[in-house]
C-alpha cells in the first residue's frame, strides 16, 4: 500500500474500531486496564499509518478519496473521504501522537479508578481521536463541520468524565453550550460560504481562489463567522469562560 490518501485513510479507521469494539464488547470495555490496553494499541496503529502517510505524501501533490454521501442530480451535495498531503498527514501524526501519548499517561493517572469508568473513559478517547482525525483529513467543509461536532461531544464526555461531581457535570455543560455559540458563527460562515463558492469541497474552492473566480462580496464576514468557531474550540476571549471550569 503506496497510497498515501489508502494509508492515511486506513490510519483515521483504527481509532473507530477501538471505539466500535469498546462499545459493543461490554465485557471488554467493563474490563479496565484491557479495554486501555485496546484502545492504546489501536492509537499506537494509528501513529504509525499516519508517520508512513507523510512519508508517502509529496509536498507539490495531494490524494483524495471520496465517497458519494449526499448524491443529487448536479453532482454530490456532500462527499465524505480524505484529502492526504503533506500539510494534512502532517497534522495527521500531530493528532495521532499527541492521542497517544494522553493515552498512555492515562493509564498511570486514572490507575485508581474502577474498572468500567476506565473503560468508559478510554471508549470516549478513541472516539475522539477518530473525530479529530476525521477533521484534519476532511476533503470538505461538510465533513470538517461534522467531525468538529464530534470534537465538541467528545470534550464535554471527557470533561464531564467524573459526572457523579456536581463540578464537574456543571463545567462540561458549560463548555458545551458556550463553544456551541462559536459552532453557530462556524456553520453560517461555511453556509455562506458553500453559497457564494457554490461548492464545500476544499480543492475546488482553492481552484475558484486561483483562478480569481470566487466572489468578494461578504469574504469578511464569512471569514469572520469561521473565526468564531475557533474562538470557542480555543477559549478566546469572549468565549474563554469555560476554560477555568
Amino acid at each position: 500500500m503506496t497510497d498515501p490518501g489508502s494509508v492515511a485513510l486506513l490510519a483515521w479507521l483504527l481509532p473507530a474500531g477501538a471505539f466500535v469494539l469498546l462499545s459493543v464488547a461490554f465485557p471488554l470495555r467493563r474490563s479496565g486496564r484491557p479495554a486501555a490496553y485496546v484502545s492504546i494499541l489501536f492509537s499506537a496503529a494509528a501513529l504509525g499509518g499516519a508517520l508512513l502517510a507523510w512519508r508517502l505524501s509529496s509536498h507539490d501533490a495531494f490524494t483524495r478519496l471520496l465517497w458519494e454521501w449526499l448524491p443529487a442530480e448536479s453532482g454530490p451535495l456532500a462527499t465524505v473521504g480524505v484529502l492526504a498531503d503533506s500539510d494534512s498527514t502532517l497534522m495527521l501524526i500531530l493528532v495521532a501522537g499527541v492521542s497517544f501519548l494522553v493515552q498512555v499517561y492515562s493509564l498511570g493517572y486514572l490507575a485508581d479508578e474502577s474498572p468500567a469508568s476506565l473503560g468508559r473513559y478510554y471508549t470516549y478517547q478513541s472516539l475522539f481521536a477518530f473525530s479529530m482525525m476525521g477533521l484534519v483529513l476532511a476533503p470538505n467543509f461538510v465533513q470538517l463541520f461534522i467531525c468538529w461536532e464530534l470534537v465538541g461531544l467528545c470534550s464535554y464526555l471527557l470533561i464531564g468524565y467524573w459526572y457523579q461531581r456536581p463540578e464537574a457535570a456543571r463545567a462540561a455543560v458549560k463548555a458545551f453550550w458556550v463553544t456551541k455559540a462559536g459552532d453557530v458563527g462556524l456553520l453560517v460562515g461555511i453556509v455562506l460560504l458553500g453559497r457564494q463558492a457554490g461548492t464545500f469541497d476544499f480543492v475546488e474552492i482553492l481552484q475558484l481562489v486561483d483562478a480569481h473566480a470566487l466572489p468578494l462580496a461578504g469574504l469578511g464576514v464569512i471569514t469572520f463567522c469561521i473565526y468564531l468557531g475557533a474562538v470557542g474550540k480555543s477559549a478566546q476571549f469572549p468565549l474563554h469562560v469555560w476554560l477555568p471550569d
